[in-house]
């Protein structure tokens, strides 16, 4: 036997031997959980310092105290409070509803329009909120949206129907937006659920509203309320959507608070914004200490099955086109507001769609922005961020799943 053949072989073995050990001890654990903690500990050190530090206390000689945390707590009364949770929780629900029955018709029916709904639940991952927000104040906005001047026309007023500057506004808009991504995580599971306890059902004489209350759901209900956890966390954190929509009809929750302690006044409040900070990860921190406790045991509903398990799919008869055009909601939620902002950017001043706007289309709003210096600079600093910041995320998560999974010592909780 060659040297060579030998060197490959010790190598190899040296390699399988470094793997095995790696697997097996906790080294590796805490080597990335030290990495976590100065990704994470040292901003939220500065901000819980920053939220006890005093507005008039000096850089040399700071002075700490409560009065940050007495300002925000008293900030417009408890209608802050109030507006956060009623539009996190109500934009969650409405998400949890249209998501979960979408899911639900692309999976167990034989609806159309399903690889539509699919598709179009993808694509909106890739529009950003804050498109996605312009382009819905375009088509509800009071004055200038297009659906409600074509309602106005109808109804007659000055203003359209829609009050999209109120928390039911807000409410619509983050329910829409959160939509597709409550399709995307449920669909899978509704996909893997044995469907033997329903066709049981269906034999013994339940029609389709009692299997889905007493059969489907409750299987569900694991995955469905840990998406909402999801759902509702995200809700507490969101900006575009309480900025763009909320503000202008005075409505504020914790994340605009924090804005407009910053911006506000000649100096700015980072004492008030901080304590603002802690008080929402004091919030977020709840459901995120139940999500994982919900999704910690997600095995003990696990679909066991051979190969040949499928899925069943419901006849759904004369209601099958009906409850198709349910499905159109995701591709319509997608599609209306970024088309109303193609549009726009033809029309050298925006009002409301006409097809005599036809005629003043021009790529002069193009132009302009093609002519400024930071339009290249911002596109190559996204690619880099986006690129970076993903490749990073993924390679360390994936390290950190690996790791979870893999090892079943003390520090593991901690790094989960």
């Amino acid at each position: 036997m060659s040297e060579s053949v030998i060197a490959r072989r010790c190598s190899s073995g040296h390699a399988d031997y470094l793997i095995t050990r790696f697997r097996s001890s906790e080294t590796a654990v805490w080597v990335l959980l030290a990495v976590v903690a100065v990704i994470v500990l040292p901003p939220f050190a500065f901000l819980v310092r920053a939220s006890f530090t005093l507005g008039n206390s000096s850089v040399d000689a700071p002075q700490y105290g409560f009065a940050n945390f007495i300002s925000v707590l008293g900030y417009s009364g408890g209608e802050l409070w109030f507006t956060t949770l009623v539009y996190s929780i109500g934009s969650s629900a409405l998400a949890i509803v249209l998501g979960v029955s979408s899911a639900w018709l692309v999976a167990r029916t034989d609806a159309p329009f399903g690889q539509t709904a699919t598709v179009a639940a993808f694509l909106s991952l890739a529009v950003p909120v804050i498109v996605k927000s312009i382009g819905w104040i375009m088509l509800l906005g009071p004055n200038g949206g297009l659906i409600n001047v074509m309602l106005r026309g109808i109804v007659g007023g000055e203003e359209g129907p829609i009050q999209l500057y109120s928390l039911g506004g807000m409410i619509f808009v983050e329910g829409l937006l959160w939509t597709p991504v409550v399709f995307l995580l449920t669909l899978p599971v509704l996909g893997a659920t044995d469907p033997s306890l329903e066709e049981a059902a269906a034999t013994s004489g339940a029609d389709l509203h009692q299997t889905l209350r007493r059969i489907t759901l409750p299987l569900m209900r694991p995955s469905i309320l840990a998406v909402f956890l999801l759902a509702l966390i995200r809700s507490l954190e969101s900006f575009e959507v309480p900025l763009l929509i909320g503000s202008p009809g005075n409505l504020h929750t914790l994340t605009t608070a924090i804005y407009d302690s910053i911006r506000s006044g000649f100096v700015p409040k980072y004492g008030e914004a901080s304590a603002f900070a802690v008080l929402l990860l004091a919030l977020v921190a709840a459901p995120l200490a139940y999500y994982y406790r919900v999704t910690k045991e997600v095995d003990r509903y696990a679909t066991i099955t051979g190969k040949g398990f499928r899925p069943r799919r419901l006849k759904l008869g004369i209601w099958r086109r009906p409850l198709g055009l349910w499905l159109l909601i995701i591709p319509l939620a997608l599609a209306a507001p970024v088309l109303i902002m193609v549009w726009a950017s033809f029309l050298p001043v925006y009002k409301p769609p006409e097809l005599a706007d036809i005629a003043t289309f021009s790529l002069a709003n193009y132009r302009s922005v093609w002519g400024h210096t930071d339009t290249l600079a911002g596109f190559r600093n996204s690619a880099l961020i986006g690129f970076w910041s993903a490749t990073l995320v993924v390679g360390l998560t994936f390290i950190a799943a690996w790791l979870v999974v893999r090892n079943r010592g003390a520090a593991r909780w901690a790094l989960e």
